[in-house]
């Protein structure tokens, strides 16, 4: 990904962090001072694909190394891949910058589409829901583990959503999709048809899988009316050109022939701003670019 993308958030999460988190310093979550210690294959989930396969689903966890604070803010990253290729490896790189600063990451699993071309729009957002179950189940599986011992040293009310092209579409759907939406019957019933908006990929309900905010990499909302007054934070970088995932509002080709309309990082923002809701975005101008 684009470095200054990462050092942009990094700047916009210490600034966030440093005005609410009582184990900021000046230091911390500013810049890189820790060694990484690192936990893989934690498995938080399962359940199945589009066509039926049965799948696992795991994440690999970084924390800062010898480090005094034992209640750290988190942020749980889904990679991008157009909801058809990737794994969480392809995250790893921010989730290690970010732990360096002082956080707990985690770069997550989430099932793809495996049903070679998508065949129309209602699977592409079928897609969309089945990532956004397996992020929740995440989410809510640190917030057990946090409960139960803590081992990862995790401040749950400090809990982000951030993703890359199709994980930052995912995590925002995480972040702002929820039961207090107007929502279209058809997709309704795709959410319906995937265990409700916290989906059916781990069984602990008990555990709430709220985040404060989202980072948001080149990705969209089905519809920004889905934003509501007191939802959580965003940070988003976005080429104002991307010819893959819209800065501004327009269908995008998922398939031959088959287009669905997303909400990119602009009117995301704009929305935002409408709302009075805390947001910041990032703009590479005169750019047909997208970070994947």
């Amino acid at each position: 990904m684009k470095k200054i993308y990462l050092l942009l958030t990094g700047l916009f999460f210490a600034s966030l962090v440093s005005a609410q988190h009582p184990s900021c310093d000046g230091v911390r979550y500013s810049h890189i001072q820790f060694g990484l210690d690192s936990t893989k294959n934690v498995k938080f989930g399962e359940n199945t694909t589009f066509s039926g396969t049965f799948q696992e689903l795991f994440m690999d966890i970084y924390e800062p190394a010898n480090d005094a604070v034992t209640e750290r803010p988190t942020i749980v990253f889904a990679f991008g891949g157009a909801f058809i290729a990737g794994d969480r490896d392809d995250v790893a790189g921010i989730c290690r910058y970010f732990a360096g600063k002082g956080y707990v990451t985690a770069t997550i699993d989430y099932r793809l589409y495996d049903n070679f071309l998508f065949g129309d729009s209602t699977e592409a957002i079928d897609a969309v829901i089945k990532a956004m179950s397996d992020m929740k189940a995440a989410i809510r599986f640190l917030r057990e583990d946090a409960a139960n011992g803590n081992q990862y040293g995790i401040d749950t009310n400090y809990i982000y959503a951030g993703g890359i092209s199709a994980g930052a579409i995912t995590a925002a759907h995480v972040a702002y999709l929820d039961n207090n939406d107007q929502i279209d019957p058809a997709i309704m019933a795709i959410v319906a048809q995937n265990g409700g908006l916290e989906g059916n990929s781990s069984s602990n309900y008990q555990y709430s899988s709220k985040v404060r905010g989202g980072s948001n990499y080149s990705g969209a909302l089905k519809d920004t009316s889905w934003r509501d007054p007191g939802e959580a934070i965003l940070y988003s970088a976005h080429d104002d050109g991307d010819n893959t995932v819209p800065y501004n509002s327009n269908s995008v080709i998922v398939g031959f022939g088959v287009t669905i309309f997303l909400e990119g990082s602009n009117s995301m923002t704009v929305k935002a701003n409408q709302l009075g809701l805390a947001n910041n975005l990032y703009t590479v101008t005169n750019s047909s670019g997208h970070v994947s």
